[in-house]
C-alpha cells in the first residue's frame, strides 16, 4: 500500500500555476534552441561512445535527460537506477512506468547490503556528527558508490543530468573525470574533451 500525499486546494492551485508557466516556457523559441543544442551535444557523445548509459535517479533533472536521450533522440541505451529500501514508496514503479511508456530499457542496481541493514549493523559507531553522505562515507560506499561504479566500469560513457546552476558539482565532475562541462537545457552535460591531463575514468557526458 503506497501512501500518496493529500494535496489541498492551495497545493493544486500552485501546482497548476507552475504547470502553466512551464508550458509557456516549453513553447518559447529560446527553450527550443537549448533543446536542439542539447540534442546535438548528446548525439555527438552517443556517437563517440555507443556503449553508454544514463544514470537516472527519478528526480526532475535526470528524468529530463533520460527523456531527451530515450524519446527525443530515440537512443537505445539503458537507463540505470540504483534503488534500495530508503527510497520513497512507489519510486521504482514510477520509473518502470515511464521507461515502459518510452520503450526504454531500465536496469535497476541494488546494493549488496540495504541501508537499513547497514544502519542496524553500525548503530553503535554513529553519532549526530557522523558523515553518511560523502563519497568516502561508509554508508555511501556500501550502498551506492560501490555498486554504481562497478556498473559504470563496463560502460563506454555515463550520462548525468544535473542542475544548471550548480558550479561546485560541475567542478567536482571536472576534477574526477578530466572533462569540461557544457550547460544546456537547464541541465549540465559533461562532455569528454581534452583538458590537458590524463584520466582513466569512464567518460561522463
Amino acid at each position: 500500500m503506497i501512501n500518496e500525499p493529500i494535496l489541498s486546494r492551495e497545493d493544486e492551485r500552485i501546482w497548476n500555476s507552475w504547470c502553466a508557466t512551464a508550458m509557456m516556457h516549453f513553447r518559447s523559441a529560446a527553450h527550443r534552441r537549448r533543446v536542439d543544442q542539447a540534442k546535438r551535444i548528446t548525439s555527438a557523445c552517443l556517437e563517440a561512445h555507443p556503449n553508454s548509459a544514463v544514470m537516472w535517479s527519478g528526480g526532475k533533472d535526470s528524468t529530463a535527460l533520460s527523456h531527451l536521450v530515450a524519446v527525443e533522440l530515440g537512443a537505445k541505451v539503458p537507463l540505470v537506477s540504483e534503488k534500495d529500501d530508503l527510497d520513497f514508496d512507489g519510486e521504482e514503479s514510477y520509473l518502470q512506468r515511464l521507461a515502459s511508456g518510452w520503450d526504454a530499457s531500465l536496469e535497476i542496481l541494488r546494493p549488496p547490503i540495504s541501508p537499513k541493514q547497514w544502519f542496524a549493523e553500525h548503530a553503535h559507531e554513529l553519532t549526530f556528527e557522523t558523515d553518511i553522505h560523502s563519497r568516502s562515507a561508509g554508508l555511501s560506499k556500501a550502498c551506492f558508490y560501490n555498486v554504481v561504479e562497478e556498473d559504470n566500469r563496463k560502460r563506454g560513457a555515463i550520462f548525468l543530468g544535473l542542475r544548471q546552476r550548480n558550479p561546485p558539482t560541475g567542478r567536482a565532475i571536472t576534477s574526477a573525470t578530466g572533462t569540461r562541462t557544457s550547460v544546456e537545457m537547464g541541465l549540465q552535460f559533461a562532455a569528454r574533451w581534452p583538458t590537458g591531463r590524463a584520466s582513466t575514468s569512464t567518460p561522463t557526458c
